[in-house]
């Protein structure tokens, strides 16, 4: 408030011209405590025969400022306008107003208005302005929304929905939150995605330079990747890629820097705040609601977990517990619900269904039992849920490990100038007959001979930055360089890959600017180490292709491996031959590999996915988890969801010194957890 006495003082003084040329948009629409005039399609501009300075000054009728505007220039003579938040006054009316100006200033004046602002050694008494008479001024009060805001957070990437008016004509599209667009979406579209509904699960630290933990700023999604492309990975900043991993030990405290270099020590719960609070504030300015309930999607094994770390990381939020989904569970919904719409089941008949959820950083298989029964005006589910098996190392991060190290050997072979090795050489007596070599030897050693060439193009190229961490900063920084420069190139090359059918190889040079209109790299670069100590810088990108089918080859064990511990058991026994249904579901799923394996268990059977793009796959779960919530609000479809408790998997036994030489149980396999155990 004082800072802006200070410049109604200064315009006062001045006796601001109003013969000015400036046109300004006839009709301006501010929400309370919400940033404005941000629609890519119809942007508000300021048209002006003048330069102006970078700031427009929003005055009430009786010339108090109300609103500080930032005017971006689109082209010569036209300004775009837009109004964040934080700066409005707190106390800004709602209402209609029809006597409001905006007061704009020359380029040469905005120095001195930022001094009159600030209270700092002011050169002038007055500052010139234009003022221009704004024909109406609306000013809404933002409400409170009835439904909850629904996230589903996940390993690599986050969405975000509300059920309001879910299933209607488009609005499935409509009831997500949008974001920049991701490269896989600008693929698969030809570049002419505008937004997208998912949300890199990426935060990068900006600025953190008093050490205060309440003063950082971040980088989010796109643009924390992006800011790190630009600079070639080279950034100080810590950014973090798989936080929700953390859902075990989110109270550890870590030290973090900034692009300065400054450092900082917080809680991981903190970071995990601050990402959440970016998803729940995109929403709320997408949609001009406030959202004062969340409704979250768990893993089925961490849901109380999960929970638990949400409600401490949002007090001030009502973060819902009851009748909500867990992921596999929303995408078990989401075929249901479906196929209820589409009148495709067998009313009253009990069926089995077998959801295999493979996503960025974890994997989980649930059984549901379900049953369907028309009743007239509503129709009745009831779906009984048995948590199967969960791997909380594989995924898609796993598999693009593998692209990395794939690429990394390569790379290598290119540099030193050797002929590349065959994927016979790297598998040796593996890939002609991969299932057999799993079942005897087992996934590690099938990638022994791959994962010695791995290890010894690490000489050449070292990406193991936490053991550089007592040597120089400078080693350090381009060591941490090569490993997210390969992991980002990796990621890309499998989207590249598997986003698209048809796709049967990809060329790396075609990745970079360099070489193309459309790359997703600026440059590239990679520091090698010299045989005498050192390292060289490669700026030079190889004419290196990646073929699809030798990256099949490279995946096909790991794939393997983890159907087969998922499966083998359900096979064996014979439960899979009772399942009715079989769903791939997650963003991993869309590798045709996942279909080729299951072929090994369930011949001539179909296995159901939700598309085949990786955002179609990622939106099973929540467009479940928001057909769930409005089918409890509409009672369209009444849902009885129970669940089969948990039983050690595990059992416990010590000896008795009682009774020398005799066993007593502890715990017995199979036990449902919450029993009274032995005791000794």
């Amino acid at each position: 408030k004082e800072g802006c006495a200070r410049l109604e003082d200064a315009f006062a003084d001045a006796q601001c011209s109003q013969t000015c040329g400036i046109d300004v948009p006839a009709f301006l629409e501010l929400y309370q405590g919400q940033s404005s005039f941000q629609n890519p399609d119809a942007p508000y501009l300021a048209v002006s025969r003048q330069e102006l300075g970078i700031y427009a000054f929003l005055a009430d009728e009786t010339h108090h400022i109300q609103a500080l505007l930032m005017l971006d220039q689109a082209n010569t003579g036209k300004y775009q306008m837009r109004l964040d938040r934080e700066r409005m006054s707190p106390d800004i009316p709602a209402g209609r107003f029809h006597r409001w100006e905006l007061l704009f200033t020359d380029p040469a004046d905005t120095e001195e208005a930022v001094r009159c602002y600030q209270g700092t050694g002011r050169r002038k008494t007055a500052i010139a302005c234009y003022t221009v008479p704004v024909p109406e001024v609306w000013v809404r009060e933002v409400p409170q929304s009835k439904e909850p805001l629904i996230i589903d957070y996940g390993t690599s990437y986050t969405t975000a929905g509300t059920c309001f008016q879910f299933g209607q004509a488009d609005a499935k599209q409509g009831a997500r939150i949008s974001f920049p667009p991701v490269t896989d979406c600008t693929w698969r579209q030809q570049g002419g995605c505008q937004c997208c509904g998912l949300c890199p699960s990426v935060l990068a630290v900006r600025d953190c330079s008093d050490g205060v933990a309440e003063h950082m700023t971040f980088l989010y999604g796109e643009e924390a990747v992006q800011e790190e492309k630009n600079r070639g990975f080279m950034a100080r900043n810590s950014i973090f890629y798989d936080m929700k991993r953390w859902a075990g030990r989110y109270k550890e405290r870590i030290q973090v820097s900034d692009l300065e270099g400054n450092t900082c020590e917080v809680e991981r719960l903190f970071l995990i705040r601050a990402f959440l609070l970016h998803m729940i504030d995109q929403a709320q300015q997408q949609n001009r609601v406030r959202y004062p309930r969340l409704c979250f999607t768990c893993p089925v094994k961490q849901k109380a977990l999960s929970l638990r770390m949400y409600q401490e990381a949002l007090p001030e939020y009502e973060v819902i517990t009851e009748n909500i989904t867990d992921e596999a569970v929303a995408v078990a919904y989401h075929f249901l619900e479906r196929g209820i719409r589409e009148l495709d089941y067998d009313d009253g008949a009990a069926k089995k269904m077998l959801i295999l959820d493979c996503g960025g950083g974890t994997s989980d298989m649930v059984s549901c039992n379900y049953r369907i029964t028309n009743e007239g005006i509503t129709s009745r589910l009831d779906l009984h849920v048995t948590y199967a098996h969960g791997d909380t190392n594989f995924g898609g991060n796993h598999l693009t490990w593998r692209v990395m190290q794939y690429l990394k050997i390569r790379l290598a072979e290119y540099l030193l100038r050797r002929e590349p090795a065959s994927m016979d050489a790297l598998f040796p007596g593996v890939l002609s007959q991969v299932y057999e070599k799993v079942d005897i030897q087992g996934v590690a050693q099938a990638y022994a001979a791959f994962t010695a060439a791995y290890q010894q193009a690490e000489t050449l190229i070292p990406t193991r930055f936490e053991e550089y961490r007592s040597q120089p900063e400078s080693d350090w920084l381009k060591v941490r360089s090569n490993y997210y420069f390969l992991w980002n190139l990796a990621e890309t090359v499998k989207k590249k890959l598997y986003d698209q059918p048809g796709i049967c190889r990809t060329h790396l040079r075609a990745l970079f600017l360099d070489h193309t209109a459309t790359g997703c790299f600026e440059d590239f670069h990679l520091f090698t180490r010299r045989e005498r100590g050192g390292f060289e810088v490669r700026t030079l990108c190889p004419e290196l292709a990646v073929e699809k089918e030798e990256i099949n080859l490279l995946l096909k064990p790991d794939i393997y491996g983890f159907l087969k511990n998922f499966i083998e058991p359900w096979y064996e026994s014979g439960r899979l031959s009772d399942i009715d249904r079989i769903i791939l579901s997650g963003q991993s799923s869309k590798i045709e590999l996942f279909r080729e394996v299951m072929k090994e268990y369930v011949a001539g059977r179909k296995a159901k996915t939700g598309g085949e793009s990786g955002c179609e796959r990622k939106f099973l779960c929540m467009d479940g988890a928001m057909a769930y919530q409005q089918d409890r609000r509409t009672g369209r479809i009444r849902t009885t969801i129970s669940y089969e408790p948990a039983r050690a998997p595990y059992s416990v036994t010590a000896e008795d010194y009682e009774a020398p030489g005799r066993q007593k149980t502890l715990l017995e396999k199979g036990t449902p957890m919450g029993e009274v155990y032995g005791y000794l």
